[in-house]
């Protein structure tokens, strides 16, 4: 991996003992941002987190401190910096350009955050955030090969950045979105890849931005059992153009990939391509392997495994959902399985549809469902395979 306008290359460690800069007793996000002043004085470098199974308990957020700076840690078993009870904050937060968090343990106390378990959401502390600072967006920001865990709200996330690379993380245990291209203003073209993102409230990967990509993760356990959000979707696009999910493997969720699934915005011009989902968690309460409610999109080449009857539990589960709202979407390629009496793609009242070349595996009770007021919904060349 190389690092691009990292100014110098020189090192400093901090440790609690020894090292360029120690922190004794103190706290050690003090002294991991007197480093980065530093750092950033003499035209960037490295500061190297060194205390291997050590726990850093930071009472206040490490706030970056000028460009061209790395921050290294030692993976998951070196030190961890720790969030200080009761603290609703970020444990890193970074407002300049040019550079990396890597190999850093990240650990927010969730359990200690001032939140409600209920409905709301009122703890806002991340683990790794990158942010505009004076209105100005981020620029080639990396976050690369981290552990992130225990955080309330949103375990790694880029808000307002233009050519960030979220990859390699492990992100689990996050009461909200465990990785997300942010909002505000969309971020543009960050990509997320090759992370493994587990155990999240809400939505495993997310984007609110222009041309993003969700690609190569592992998705998982998105079980609803972590924080106030209970959405449970593997992956989703929220709003904003030219995105695309693709490559991912996607198990135990409620809903593979969404798009569109917030009031009043209309992602357009995104794709949902080559990802395996499977394991769909408490179909009871309707599952789907994908939700579609957006414009101008193409689904292709994904393959749906372990869909549940359609009716189980009295609710409408479904391998393709094409909701109101969705227009100019061709559907194809798509590989669909489960359970005997599945239903594979339903358009809700939609327009301008095409359905063609996917394969519906393990006799489906019915392989397109055409509901609502649907116009010019094309299905053509689709195989059915009843197993017999």
């Amino acid at each position: 991996m190389s690092y691009t306008n990292i100014g110098k290359t020189e090192s400093v460690i901090v440790s609690q003992y020894g090292g360029n800069f120690a922190f004794g007793a103190g706290d050690p996000a003090v002294t991991i941002m007197a480093a980065w002043t530093y750092l950033a004085g003499r035209g960037g470098g490295k500061i190297k987190l060194r205390g291997d199974g050590e726990t850093w308990t930071t009472q206040i957020q490490i706030d970056s401190k000028g460009d061209n700076v790395i921050l290294e840690g030692n993976g998951r078993y070196g030190p961890m910096l720790y969030l200080a009870d009761s603290k609703d904050v970020d444990v890193i937060r970074v407002t300049h350009d040019n550079v990396v968090i890597q190999y850093v343990h990240v650990n927010g106390n969730w359990e200690h955050q001032t939140r409600d378990a209920g409905a709301s959401q009122t703890a806002t502390s991340r683990g790794i955030r990158f942010t505009q600072s004076d209105e100005n967006v981020l620029q080639n920001g990396k976050v690369l090969y981290n552990y992130v865990e225990d955080v309330a709200w949103h375990g790694i996330t880029m808000n307002q950045c233009e050519s960030g690379l979220i990859h390699g993380n492990t992100v689990t245990n996050i009461g909200w979105n465990g990785i997300f291209a942010y909002r505000v203003s969309p971020s543009y073209g960050v990509i997320m890849s090759n992370n493994d993102v587990s155990h999240c409230g809400d939505v495993g990967m997310g984007m609110y931005g222009s041309r993003c990509q969700v690609v190569n993760n592992y998705i998982h356990d998105i079980d609803g059992t972590h924080g106030s959000g209970n959405t449970q979707w593997g992956a989703g696009i929220e709003g904003g153009d030219w995105n695309i999910i693709k490559d991912n493997v996607i198990d135990d969720v409620l809903i593979g990939i969404g798009t569109g699934f917030i009031a009043d915005e209309d992602p357009q011009y995104w794709q949902i391509i080559g990802n395996t989902i499977s394991g769909l968690t408490n179909a009871s309460t309707g599952g789907h392997g994908l939700f579609i409610k957006a414009r101008n999109g193409v689904v292709k080449n994904n393959t749906i495994c372990d869909l549940p009857d359609w009716g189980l539990g009295g609710v409408y589960n479904v391998g393709i959902m094409i909701d109101d709202g969705a227009t100019h979407i061709r559907v194809e390629g798509n590989t669909l399985s489960g359970a005997t009496g599945y239903h594979g793609i339903v358009p809700y009242g939609e327009d301008d549809i095409w359905i063609s070349n996917n394969l519906f595996l393990d006799d489906p009770e019915i392989a397109v469902k055409l509901r609502g007021a649907c116009e010019r919904i094309q299905v053509v060349g689709n195989t059915i395979f009843n197993g017999t």
